[in-house]
């Protein structure tokens, strides 16, 4: 094999894990080992996180829609917590001035996908022929 390339092997790993260990606690790195999760983490941010299209995401792993990694926006949380219910798969929360991260109760509408499709149908430009551009 070419040097600086080999194949990682479980033993391989778990050896480099118990190193950085060791070496964050002797002081001699300063990244923190990736076990750390949680409350215990120092970017602790209190279970919030920004989606990569803007929408606030609030950590609860035990909500029956929580994505994968147990995230679920919280303008869907706001909404549900005002209904008093689960909202149901085809329900769909609108940002009524299209800000993603404004969740005040007022700017937020429930809609379902159809009426929420018919919404941004209408600001969609159509072209000459009137297909969407």
């Amino acid at each position: 094999m070419p040097r600086g390339i080999y194949k990682k092997t479980k033993e391989h790993l778990q050896k480099i894990s118990i190193t950085r260990k060791r070496m964050f606690k002797e002081g001699k790195i300063k990244i923190r080992p990736k076990e750390i999760h949680g409350e215990k983490n120092p970017r602790w941010n209190g279970g919030k996180s920004k989606h990569q299209k803007g929408y606030i995401m609030i950590l609860k792993p035990t909500h029956p829609q929580a994505q994968s990694k147990g995230y679920v926006p919280e303008h869907r949380l706001i909404m549900e917590k005002h209904v008093g219910r689960l909202l149901k798969k085809n329900e769909v929360v609108h940002h009524i001035n299209g800000d993603v991260t404004d969740n005040r109760l007022e700017n937020l509408r429930l809609l379902t996908m159809r009426e929420h499709m018919k919404i941004h149908d209408k600001r969609r430009k159509r072209d000459v022929k009137g297909r969407f551009a």
